[in-house]
């Protein structure tokens, strides 16, 4: 794996080893050090020119691959053909990678795990209560950041969800997630709630987020990877879809989940979002109902509470 995400590996109990794949390394290099190892059997869930190279170079004795389905995400870009079925996570697709070995899996089994450590734990505690984070507090995270601006629900929007919740519920505090690349962003959505949110963009490893994020009663989250992380955790999620849809495969897994999403034509534009929009109006974002939002979250946040 890239090494800025071995961190999320390193607390596996079933893994035996993590190969990092570091920045500027050469892949010959990689593939030459993997034959070495003479493995049996090669499990590709990337199917990639990359990971092909790789699974070559390697020579295992077998290669597995997962069934990406390219074409048919590129079909619903182009020409909004698929979107009418019912969507396959890319979790069910990389188990079914598996299925040549006779290994089959029960939908509870499609949930992400990350292993998060009793220090890790610990050290989350620590910052919530620096952060002035009572233990009767609710805690709410909010994930505003992302690679691509189209997939960025809009700060104020944000901040307008996040007042209500607060006058709806007088415990709740708010935590505001991201990685370096969005400190502006939330920034910007900080300045625009009515009451100032803990900042922790920028200042965690991807597992000292998750185990922040573990605290949250709920995360208000784009399509991204710190959702699926909210998956892995156990925490629900009210995710905000735009440029990409859930029949792509990358969706939320947990049960009390739920997507915000407006039916719209022109969806969906890409395949990972963009740096504009392509009809320059962004109403895909801009046309989600902050009052249904509320709803949603008030009604998975009192599912939460009645546990």
């Amino acid at each position: 794996t890239k090494s800025e995400y071995a961190g999320i590996l390193k607390n596996n109990p079933y893994l035996d080893e993590i190969i990092e794949f570091t920045k500027g390394q050469k892949l010959a290099e990689l593939g030459i050090m993997l034959r070495k190892n003479k493995y049996d059997l090669c499990v590709d869930l990337h199917a990639n020119l990359k990971s092909h190279a790789l699974g070559f170079a390697a020579e295992p004795g077998k290669i597995l691959r997962y069934r990406k389905d390219s074409l048919k995400r590129r079909l619903m870009v182009w020409l909004k053909i698929g979107l009418d079925a019912a969507p396959k996570s890319v979790a069910e697709k990389y188990l079914d990678a598996l299925l040549p070995l006779g290994i089959t899996a029960a939908p509870g089994d499609l949930i992400p795990e990350i292993f998060i450590t009793a220090e890790e734990m610990k050290a989350a505690d620590e910052f919530l209560k620096q952060s002035c984070i009572e233990d009767t507090d609710m805690l709410i995270g909010i994930n505003p950041g992302g690679n691509h601006f189209t997939k960025k629900f809009p700060p104020e929007k944000y901040a307008e969800i996040c007042s209500r919740l607060g006058r709806k519920f007088s415990n709740a505090k708010f935590i505001v997630f991201g990685g370096e690349n969005d400190i502006q962003t939330a920034g910007e959505t900080a300045k625009s709630m009515s009451e100032a949110p803990v900042i922790a963009a920028g200042r965690t490893s991807l597992t000292a987020a998750a185990a922040l994020v573990n605290e949250c009663a709920l995360l208000l989250t784009n399509d991204s990877g710190l959702m699926h992380m909210a998956a892995a955790v156990k925490t629900p999620v009210l995710a905000f879809f735009g440029p990409t849809v859930p029949q792509f495969g990358f969706f939320p897994l947990g049960k009390n989940d739920k997507i915000m999403q407006v039916p719209l034509s022109c969806r969906p534009c890409s395949l990972h979002g963009g740096k504009k929009c392509p009809i320059n109006t962004l109403d895909c974002m801009n046309r989600i109902d902050v009052g249904e939002a509320v709803t949603q979250a008030e009604k998975i946040l009192n599912s939460v509470l009645k546990k």
